[in-house]
């Protein structure tokens, strides 16, 4: 009698054993013994928003005590508005600083900063006042503190921009992993490669082009000799005449025009990218979004100053 080796059992007289391929997959798994010091399993469900979890961060805060909308809470109120009352200088995408020497000139003359996003392409925000939040963006905003707290607008649709509250950022980005880049909706790595890669007829925007040359590869110059006198140009078949890598720069946009040759089906194969890759890796950030109050005189007194330019 032959014996199968891998049952160690022989095989019965006038027939032969099932197939082990053929056997029900949760079979095959039950017959393993599974090691019982292994971390526990626990389900929970979890919200998906167009397929994104929240950031843990922003689940874990609590609700705005006692928070209280106006009578009339969605009046809306168009770019060019909030620009022409509340000024600013952008400093990352949808973040607006309100430069000191023309406070005094506006509205609202203790306003730093203030926030116009667009759900449109941004599936984190706050959802209703009052509500947590964050944004995605490829753009790191450098602001001081005192810049951190502001008022937000939110735009859906074609509609304008509605005032959701004053909100704070609670912690600095954090930037998203391979894996929650798997997680980012389609349509939004479109907007941000369409707007990274974009030319206009005097060049990239800067932001853009630091946005850029953070996630490209450095550019290889030479290698230093002579007590870092002298610089020996770069070519790939010296490598092994040297123990020590060569020295780099980051592409640029001023000499070469290397920034200016990244478009936008770059960016998007940038976004797919390990991690540990030496390709271009380019990431998203979560701007986290804290709703800690709601301004009734500061939105009553927008809307009068709607009222009064017509528009």
């Amino acid at each position: 009698m032959e014996t199968n080796l891998y049952d160690a059992t022989p095989e019965p007289r006038g027939g032969s054993q099932p197939n082990v391929h053929e056997q029900n997959p949760k079979q095959c798994h039950d017959r393993f013994e599974e090691d019982p010091s292994l971390p526990r399993i626990t389900p929970a469900s979890i919200k998906l928003y167009d397929g994104m979890r929240m950031p843990e961060l922003i689940e874990n805060l609590p609700p705005v005590p006692g928070l209280q909308l106006s009578q009339q809470p969605n009046e809306t109120f168009t770019f060019d508005f909030l620009k022409r009352v509340l000024g600013g200088k952008a400093v990352s995408s949808g973040w607006w600083v309100i430069p000191p020497k023309t406070r005094e000139k506006r509205l609202f003359p203790q306003l730093k900063s203030f926030r116009t996003l667009n759900s449109d392409y941004d599936p984190l925000l706050p959802r209703r006042p009052g509500e947590h939040g964050a944004q995605l963006s490829c753009i790191l905003a450098e602001v001081d503190d005192e810049h951190l707290t502001f008022p937000l607008f939110i735009r859906c649709g074609q509609d304008g921009y509605k005032y959701y509250g004053t909100y704070r950022e609670p912690r600095y980005s954090d930037r998203l992993g391979g894996n929650e880049m798997r997680q980012v909706p389609e349509y939004v790595k479109k907007h941000w490669a369409s707007q990274i890669g974009a030319m206009r007829r005097d060049g990239k925007i800067p932001k853009h082009t630091d946005a850029i040359r953070a996630a490209w590869p450095k550019v290889p110059v030479g290698w230093l000799t002579d007590n870092y006198k002298r610089l020996i140009p770069y070519q790939e078949k010296l490598h092994d005449d040297f123990e020590e890598d060569p020295v780099t720069r980051p592409i640029t946009a001023d000499d070469a025009d290397e920034a200016d040759e990244v478009g936008e089906s770059e960016i998007l194969k940038a976004f797919e990218t390990a991690d540990t890759d030496t390709a271009p890796s380019m990431r998203f950030f979560y701007e986290y979004l804290q709703c800690v109050g709601y301004g009734h005189d500061f939105y009553k007194e927008l809307v009068a100053k709607k009222l009064e330019l017509g528009v």
